[in-house]
């Protein structure tokens, strides 16, 4: 694509600077800075915006710093500002969330009250990172899934640096393939991707692509549901998940969700799903806009289908996140359940699947250790599993850790004198694991 030359204004979420086109578009360019002249190779161009890479450095802002961290040289993605004099950073994110405000939730002129100053380095207690093929932590590139090897972060806390240098994640059981819908795709981009992780890694169970996924996936394709998921099993997928039902009460979808599937399109792919042989499970995330009348909704039209299918494996309550949600932002949305009725969630799920699903799962992601230890003498009998790489819940604000060790999960089943054992994806046990 060509080049063009750009006048850039400002910084933005996720650490790109934003420019204008000489057509007007605006333009996202990675390791650029406000007042600064660049030439950017355009390396994607839609019609309304574009994306782009820094070809040279025309007139440099005078707050351009040479990187301190020998990573970024490698390609590092881990940060977005290595090469911004860190005097600058806190206004920039500053102007970064009264920007987020104005946008997503209609307040003008934000007062602002920035805490104190951090250290620079040494600082961060969390990182997000990737494992590369031998089971070691590491950076994704920047603009690229490949993960870059750093035994080091410049910015993390000595102790966590420690743990970096020193883990070796291996003995991974599953992986999950869910998002958004990208207008660009068609239905076969998820049977690519289904095939793609089968092919480098044969034996790993392919968990994927919510209720909203494959409707949208068989509609882009003109089959029907039936037809598109036996394809998506014969590429290898192998269980979907229940995300995507948030709340099974169509007048509660039409304010949280309008745009993802209704209730009885969410119980169709699921029933579908079950009739080939696709074991899923039932989540509801619960503490928004909605009532517990919702809640007793979506139980009961799970629970018909289970009586009817068998095909869920789990019950997983995930309590709403509220902090950087946009219908909280606006002020429609509460800060999520009480603890209380978290409990409640969990208790009476065990109480109310009782005969037709065996396991109740504690996302300890959103809900801390401390909180899933306490479910787990609420109902609950699975911790789910480790996460090496989870986005979602922590792009929404949840201040949870991303990876767990077998060892800590020890550490919380141990003083109820629970035994921990592992298991798959279809609630088969593995191996036993010494337990209290």
């Amino acid at each position: 694509m060509n080049n063009e030359q750009v006048r850039f204004e400002r910084l933005v979420a996720g650490g790109d600077a934003l420019g204008h086109l000489a057509d007007g578009r605006v333009v996202f360019v990675p390791g650029a800075l406000p007042g600064e002249l660049v030439d950017v190779q355009i390396t994607q161009a839609k019609k309304d915006f574009a994306r782009g890479e820094v070809a040279a450095i025309i007139e440099p802002s005078a707050h351009r710093v040479t990187p301190p961290c020998p990573n970024v040289e490698r390609g590092c993605g881990g940060c977005s500002w290595q090469h911004l004099d860190v005097s600058q950073h806190m206004d920039a994110k500053v102007q970064i969330v009264r920007e987020a405000l104005k946008r997503t939730a209609k307040i003008d002129d934000a007062d602002i009250t920035v805490g104190g100053q951090v250290a620079s380095e040494g600082t961060r207690t969390t990182v997000r990172m990737a494992v590369n093929a031998e089971g070691k932590l590491g950076f994704r590139r920047a603009n690229s899934h490949d993960v870059i090897d750093t035994p080091t972060c410049l910015i993390a806390h000595p102790l966590l640096n420690n743990f970096i240098a020193d883990v070796r994640v291996k003995g991974a059981t599953e992986v999950t393939l869910q998002g958004g819908i990208h207008p660009d795709f068609d239905g076969d981009y998820y049977i690519d991707v289904t095939k793609a992780v089968k092919s480098a890694v044969p034996d790993m169970h392919v968990h994927g692509f919510t209720a909203l996924e494959v409707t949208e996936g068989a509609h882009r394709n003109g089959e029907s549901l039936r037809e598109y998921l036996l394809r998506l099993k014969e590429a290898g997928l192998a269980s979907l998940p229940g995300t995507a039902a948030e709340i099974l009460d169509d007048d509660i979808r039409a304010i949280i969700c309008s745009d993802k599937v209704n209730t009885e399109e969410w119980l169709e792919c699921h029933r579908q799903a079950h009739s080939i042989g696709l074991h899923s499970n039932i989540t509801i995330m619960f503490g928004s806009v909605e009532h517990p009348r919702s809640w007793a909704k979506h139980m009961v039209v799970t629970r018909e289908l289970q009586k009817e299918t068998g095909g869920f494996t789990e019950f997983i309550p995930l309590p709403f996140v509220h902090m950087a949600s946009p219908i909280y932002l606006q002020r429609k949305a509460r800060r999520g359940p009480t603890f209380r009725e978290n409990v409640l969630m969990h208790a009476i799920g065990r109480i109310f699947y009782h005969g037709h699903i065996d396991n109740v799962q504690v996302s300890w992601v959103k809900i801390g250790t401390a909180g899933a230890a306490q479910l787990l003498q609420a109902g609950c009998n699975d911790l789910g599993g480790t996460l090496m790489d989870e986005n979602i819940s922590r792009a929404a604000g949840a201040n949870h850790g991303q990876m767990m060790t077998e060892g800590r999960f020890g550490e919380i089943v141990a003083p109820m004198r629970r035994t921990l054992v592992q298991r798959n994806t279809a609630y088969k046990f593995l191996s036993p694991t010494a337990g209290a």
